[in-house]
């Protein structure tokens, strides 16, 4: 057998060099800058979830899953899911005072726990009398009760504000290129081949580039995830204002209307549920990334799986898993349901 023949063509020291330079010198604090604008917001966000009250949190999960299922959004429906809200916030929250307090632990831990059979006896009541599913609204309570319950409530809230913040910068990328790309076929042609590589690439590439510029940290998962998040809200950017009807464009033009009117009344509003299912692709991808990224230095719910693995503990690697798949699962529905023009399946929990 002939091996295949040797060439001095060394592309990795090429790469290596381009590396040195890219991080030398002025750039170097460039990409140092770029790392402290991301980290502003993204620790303060972090912190602010980490702060809000059990109950807050449980209220505004609960009221948002309301407003998105849009068949459902009457005011009985409002005042149950508002009693269940309730209950179970101020249920956690007198148990936890009584792990604190440990004087009126007793008194206070069965209140608490009376809240929680309240919440489960309101849903239920609900239920046998009225013919009320539990929906959307007492899916997410759960999820999120779940959570906390596993221990993980910080973890998930550092997710939380990592995912929010890549999804924020994916989507200013991802709007402003998918208009640029629908009003230019050129640039749609030079564009596309780049979405495609960016698309099918293994997600575990997209942590090269961003460690080699901003080394081990937050930093680099987020740019990791908007790299592998970014196309599809590009694509169903480009793709909804493409889709405009174009005899309401030409009428559009009849009466007048400027470029930017154009844009911004005509084309923009008839393209909202097709960009809104990209924000959402843009969402379930970033919650994708999660495990991944936390090879980096990302904390959160990813760490949990990461060390389940690495350790061989299927409990914790579960527990993890399970909670990246209920905050997906509860994020996908809520964003589904907030698109405009879309009627919500209502689908029990």
């Amino acid at each position: 057998m002939i091996d295949f023949p040797s060439f001095d063509f060394q592309l990795d020291k090429l790469i290596d060099h381009f590396v040195k330079w890219l991080t030398a010198d002025w750039r170097f604090h460039f990409f140092r800058g770029v790392s402290a604008t991301i980290l502003w917001p993204l620790v303060r966000l972090e912190k602010f979830l980490q702060w809000l009250p059990v109950t807050v949190i449980i209220l505004a999960v609960a009221l948002l899953a309301w407003w998105s299922v849009r068949h459902k959004r009457t005011r009985k429906e409002l005042f149950i899911v508002l009693a269940e809200a309730a209950a179970i916030g101020l249920g956690l929250t007198l148990i936890g005072l009584a792990q604190e307090q440990s004087a009126s632990n007793g008194t206070w831990e069965w209140a608490g726990r009376s809240l929680l059979a309240a919440a489960v006896a309101i849903a239920g009541g609900f239920w046998a009398v009225g013919g009320r599913r539990p929906g959307l609204p007492e899916l997410a309570m759960a999820g999120f009760m779940f959570i906390g319950v596993v221990g993980l409530w910080d973890a998930a809230m550092t997710t939380l504000a990592v995912v929010g913040v890549a999804t924020t910068i994916a989507i200013m990328v991802a709007i402003p290129t998918g208009i640029v790309m629908a009003k230019s076929d050129r640039l749609q042609a030079g564009i596309r081949p780049i979405l495609d590589l960016l698309q099918t690439m293994p997600s575990f590439v997209y942590l090269v580039p961003a460690l080699m510029l901003f080394g081990l940290g937050k930093v680099p998962a987020i740019m990791a995830t908007v790299m592998y998040a970014v196309a599809p809200g590009i694509r169903l950017t480009n793709l909804g204002i493409r889709l405009v009807d174009k005899e309401l464009i030409e009428a559009a033009h009849a009466f007048g209307t400027a470029p930017r009117q154009m844009l911004f009344k005509v084309e923009l509003p008839l393209a909202l549920p097709t960009i809104m299912a990209g924000i959402n692709q843009v969402i379930m991808a970033s919650l994708a990334m999660v495990v991944i990224a936390s090879m980096v230095g990302a904390a959160g719910l990813g760490i949990e799986v990461l060390h389940g693995i690495a350790r061989l503990k299927v409990g914790q690697g579960f527990n993890g898993g399970l909670s990246i798949t209920l905050l997906a699962i509860i994020i996908d529905r809520v964003t589904r349901g907030l698109q405009p023009g879309r009627e919500s399946a209502g689908e029990p929990a």
